[in-house]
Formats: C-alpha cells, sequence, structure tokens
C-alpha cells in the first residue's frame, strides 16, 4: 500500500497542473431523429474570457425511454471562433460506443478530424455549438444534455470591464464573436434605468428579430442572439444591422452571419 501511495504521488506532482476550472451544461432533452443529417444542434454559451489550457465534453445520449443505449451517431462541436472538431464518427477505429455517458477526451480520445488541444490558447468567451446526428434506420436516440469542462486562466482584463460598473453614458460595444456562426453576444451599458429595444434588421431593412424589449438597470447587460428569427428559423448567411434604442439614443452596428 506505502508503494502504491507514492506512485499515486509521483503521478500527482508530474501531472499537468491547469487552472480554475469551470463547467457549463446545457439539457438538450431532444430526439435526434435517424437517417436525417439535419439532427441536433445545441449551444452553451461560456460567459467569461478564458484562455483555455485544456477542454473535456461530456455527453449523454441514450433512448428516450431512459436506457443507456445508442447506435452510431456523428458529434462535432465548433468553438465560439467556428474551429470544428468531430467528437464521433461511426467510421472510426477506435471501439464502438453503444451508451453514452462519455467524457471526451478524459476517458476517450475523439474519433476526429480534428483535436480538442486544437482549442488550447483561445478564449472560451462565447457560443459553443455541439451538432449531432443520426445516418442509420434503426431506433431513434434521445439526446439529454451535454457538459463543457473548461481549466484555464480568466483573462481578468476582459471580465472585469465587461460587465462590472455603471457607464456614465448609453454605450453599445457591439457583439462577440463577430462573423459569428451560430449564437453571438451583444454588449452594451446604461448610466441609469431604462427602456432598451434592440433589433435585428437584414439589409433591406426588413425586420428580423427583437431581442429586448424590456426595462433594465443600470450597469452592463448581454443579450445573445441565436442567429433566428421571429419564426425561430436560422437565417442565412449575411450581413444583418443591429439597432439599439434607449430613450433618446440610437446605435447601430454590422453583423455578420456565417455557417
Amino acid at each position: 500500500m506505502r508503494y502504491i501511495l507514492i506512485i499515486s504521488l509521483l503521478f500527482t506532482v508530474a501531472g499537468p497542473v491547469y487552472g480554475e476550472r469551470y463547467e457549463y451544461r446545457s439539457d438538450v432533452n431532444r430526439i435526434i431523429p435517424d437517417y436525417d443529417s439535419t439532427g441536433v444542434t445545441d449551444t452553451i454559451f461560456v460567459p467569461s474570457h478564458i484562455a483555455i489550457e485544456d477542454i473535456n465534453f461530456y455527453i449523454s445520449i441514450g433512448t428516450e425511454n431512459n436506457m443507456p443505449w445508442a447506435e452510431q451517431v456523428w458529434i462535432d462541436v465548433f468553438s465560439p471562433q467556428a474551429v470544428p472538431v468531430r467528437i464521433n464518427d461511426w467510421r472510426s477505429e477506435q471501439p464502438p460506443v453503444n451508451w453514452y455517458w462519455v467524457w471526451y477526451d478524459t476517458e476517450r480520445e475523439v474519433d476526429g478530424p480534428g483535436n480538442l488541444d486544437d482549442y488550447v490558447g483561445y478564449d472560451a468567451y462565447g457560443p459553443w455549438v455541439m451538432h449531432a446526428f443520426d445516418m442509420f434506420e434503426d431506433r431513434e436516440v434521445y439526446w439529454y444534455y451535454w457538459i463543457a469542462e473548461i481549466y484555464g486562466e480568466p483573462t481578468t482584463s476582459l471580465n472585469n470591464s465587461d460587465l462590472t460598473g455603471i457607464p456614465e453614458d448609453f454605450e453599445l460595444s457591439g457583439n462577440y464573436p463577430n462573423p459569428f456562426n451560430s449564437a453571438t453576444a451583444i454588449l452594451f451599458g446604461l448610466p441609469e434605468e431604462a427602456v432598451v429595444r434592440i433589433d435585428i434588421y437584414d439589409v433591406l431593412g426588413r425586420l428580423v428579430r427583437v431581442l429586448t424589449d424590456d426595462t433594465m438597470p443600470a450597469g452592463y447587460h448581454r443579450v445573445v442572439w441565436n442567429g433566428r428569427d421571429e419564426k425561430k428559423q436560422t437565417v442565412s448567411s449575411g450581413v444583418y444591422m443591429l439597432r439599439m434604442k434607449s430613450g433618446d439614443r440610437s446605435f447601430d452596428r454590422r453583423i455578420t452571419m456565417l455557417k
């Protein structure tokens, strides 16, 4: 037992040392339809600027009646910078995964193309998008939830200035990321309590989406646009106009959607 303890301590000392740990979860609770490349797409928005040192994903997929079983499912993840990694691929040389409560890459390496190490050094802030689809006709599977586990150091210069304090005047900082492919965050500040309306227009000036139209307290705020219109349909790639109105103030910014 003494030798086992010594060996464990050596591995602990010699192992990698990462920064702070952050965990974000999304409950999807949707069926992944059979034989349909459209699949299911879900987003986790990371609200903090973190310089990534390590990142893992935990995926829970099974049958709708809560049985731990699933056929082969393609799973892709995209960072806020639109960097793709294929988490799971049915053509993988690894042993097949027939049930999902699995950590990638803590307990299982991703199938690729791409690797989770590709994200090291990136800023974790923004929308992380996961897409799962099933091209086999066998039985429907159910996507329960997924978790993003991130290790890294916060970039305090951004975190401290984004959402703390009260601005001296009305502000619209724009959106991040821009361009974006699934969701983007809009940061704005109010020197006093005020009604805020934020709209999205297309290049022809047609209203696409009302993001908010409500009274908000003084301070900094974020709203997220998921790239969908009022009918919850994903908009096409292109340039859109973001317009914020509060009191007698009005701000316009350009947003680019890339799929």
